[in-house]
C-alpha cells in the first residue's frame, strides 16, 4: 500500500489527529515516494528541529 505524507507523519508525530487510525501492520508492503519524503522532511524541520527530522527520516529508510 502507498503511503502519503499524511500517514507518515501520523506514525512520526505523537500527537498526530491519525495516529489512533493508522495501523503500520495493516500496511504491509509499504511503498512511498521520494516527493512524499520530501514533504514529511519539511514538515518535520518547520515543527520539530533538525536533529529530530534526521533520527525520523533513518526509521522511514530502514
Amino acid at each position: 500500500m502507498y503511503l502519503d505524507t499524511d500517514i507518515v507523519l501520523a506514525l512520526i508525530k505523537e500527537d498526530d489527529w491519525l495516529k489512533d487510525y493508522v495501523k503500520l501492520s495493516e500496511f504491509k508492503p509499504a511503498k512511498t515516494s521520494a516527493i512524499t519524503i520530501i514533504e514529511v522532511r519539511l514538515v518535520l524541520l518547520r515543527e520539530y528541529s533538525r536533529k529530530k527530522a534526521l533520527e525520523s527520516l533513518s526509521k522511514i529508510k530502514s
